[in-house]
């Protein structure tokens, strides 16, 4: 399955690895790959432990830049409206999901990974996780934020309200953020994890995101446009449009 693969596991679990181009960057290509493998499990194992992981030292470094700074309003709306969608499903998903970070998990990778139910990072200080520091206004729908700060802890929330930051696994575990995994391989440590689960799970979680759900739900067309105005923002364009150049460059 291009860009991603899957591993099935025994009792249930399947690992989904993320290998869109060096870094896991987030594009159309990225969403359309872990959606088909995301539609191939809910076939054929609907209430399968999930781990989502990259390839270090990248779990994802969010939005590809070289790819999306171009586009226009429609497009990036777009885009931006597939990326919510495939974040609710991870959030929804029936049984347990854990984001094993094995590398950076920055910008829309960090929301990839808030959207699982855990997440495991690897001991290494060369990794970031979190707000990329050109994301010192993060650019989010109310959909994202909502769902970031289900998963955050409360004194975390600045990080989606303004006050970007990222940190290393260990700083990041400090903060609540994730949790570091007690060996080698976080998707190893995630596997434990899922065993661990009780066996009504999914009840369990449907209960713990019904509020959330609601608040989504009464969400309308208006969640994007509030993304598109902060992206299109001239402030916002200028601080991307000197990383896209340096992407550029390094090409």
């Amino acid at each position: 399955m291009k860009g991603v693969s899957l591993t099935a596991i025994p009792n249930n679990v399947t690992v989904i690895t993320l290998h869109h181009g060096k870094a896991n960057a987030i594009d159309w290509k990225f969403l359309q790959a872990l959606n088909t493998a995301l539609n191939h499990l809910q076939d054929t194992h609907n209430a399968a432990g999930v781990i989502l992981t990259g390839q270090y030292p990248y779990f994802s470094v969010g939005l590809d830049l070289a790819t999306v700074f171009p586009y226009d309003r429609e497009k990036m709306a777009t885009l931006i409206g597939q990326f919510i969608h495939t974040l609710r499903r991870i959030l929804t998903w029936p049984g347990p999901t854990v984001a094993a970070i094995n590398g950076h998990a920055l910008g829309g990778g960090f929301l990839l990974a808030l959207a699982c139910d855990h997440r495991l990072a690897v001991a290494d200080e060369r990794i970031r996780i979190g707000f990329p520091d050109v994301e010192r206004q993060v650019p989010l729908s109310h959909s994202l934020r909502l769902m970031a700060l289900h998963a955050l802890p409360a004194s975390m929330a600045h990080l989606v309200n303004g006050r970007a930051a990222n940190f290393t696994p260990r700083e990041a575990a400090r903060r609540g953020l994730v949790e570091l995994a007690d060996c080698a391989d976080p998707v190893e440590a995630a596997v434990a994890w899922i065993e661990r689960q009780p066996a009504d799970y999914a009840r369990r979680k449907a209960e713990r995101l019904a509020p959330l759900l609601a608040r989504l739900d009464a969400l309308g067309p208006e969640d994007v446009e509030h993304f598109l105005d902060q992206w299109f923002a001239p402030e916002t364009r200028a601080a991307f449009r000197k990383v896209w150049e340096r992407v550029k460059r390094g090409a």
